[in-house]
């Protein structure tokens, strides 16, 4: 028997690009934004969940995200690229899995350094709580060096056995006052799948960051392609991951999200 399942706020984006602006938020040159969900329809301390590219230099013009405040609980994760960020007049260059922690207050601005392809980066914001504690601003120079076999995520399986994935994870509640669970980097060996699991206390986001997956939630399935796939799964909906391809390792990024009725109850 196939049982209902309420998919309420389920959203599924790709990252292709669609709004391209000009000297965004007082920076220089063009900026692409995707908007990769809608905070309202997600409800919860969901802000603002999007896909940026900042186009490469041309003519000598370096393109950026203007320097800004934060007002919400902020993330990067970038995809590919390099840039330079710069947090509270400290410069940092980026590249692919660097991750940017921007708590409520952070002061910085990104700028695409290259001449040779766009930077690309993941960004999702939360709503901070009232009277919350302030939080500094921190990163993670490659999520990637953290990855080791681990048994952090949920069960998989390639070729009929069961396997331990390689993960990497950093819990994003000690760095935000916003409700923000776990962030994972996984990798889905070749021709492996993650079997079904349930979050029940967490919406979560899955980016993919390389490969070729199937995203399967309840009955519905999301196949990613050139234009890359996030999917956001509401909390109580069953769903899988699965690796297509039989020589190439699928990475995937999962970032979990408090829902509203966890926080009212803790």
């Amino acid at each position: 028997m196939t049982i209902a399942h309420r998919l309420t706020g389920l959203s599924v984006a790709r990252t292709d690009g669609p709004v391209l602006t000009f000297d965004q938020l007082g920076g220089g040159g063009t900026v692409v934004n995707n908007v990769l969900a809608i905070p309202g329809h997600l409800g919860g301390a969901w802000n603002s969940l999007e896909y940026v590219r900042v186009s490469p230099v041309r003519d000598g013009e370096v393109s950026s995200v203007g320097e800004h405040v934060q007002g919400t609980d902020e993330i990067y994760f970038i995809h590919r690229g390099k840039g330079l960020l710069t947090t509270n007049d400290v410069p940092s260059p980026v590249g692919p899995n660097f991750l940017v922690i921007a708590p409520k207050g952070t002061r910085h601005t990104m700028k695409n350094t290259s001449s040779d392809e766009p930077l690309g980066f993941l960004v999702i914001e939360l709503k901070t709580p009232a009277g919350g504690p302030a939080h500094p601003p921190s990163s993670i120079e490659s999520v990637a060096s953290l990855m080791q076999e681990s048994d952090d995520f949920h069960p998989a399986r390639a070729g009929g056995q069961s396997v331990r994935l390689r993960v990497a994870s950093v819990d994003l509640s000690s760095y935000f006052s916003a409700p923000w669970g776990r962030l994972a980097l996984i990798e889905v060996p070749a021709g492996g799948s993650i079997d079904e699991y349930v979050e029940t206390l967490y919406d979560e986001d899955l980016f993919v960051v390389s490969g070729h997956a199937t995203i399967q939630v309840a009955n519905q399935r999301f196949d990613s392609d050139e234009h890359g796939l996030n999917v956001v799964i509401p909390h109580d909906v069953p769903h899988r991951i699965v690796n297509r391809s039989e020589a190439d390792t699928l990475t995937v990024l999962s970032v979990l999200v408090r829902t509203q009725e966890a926080n009212a109850a803790s």
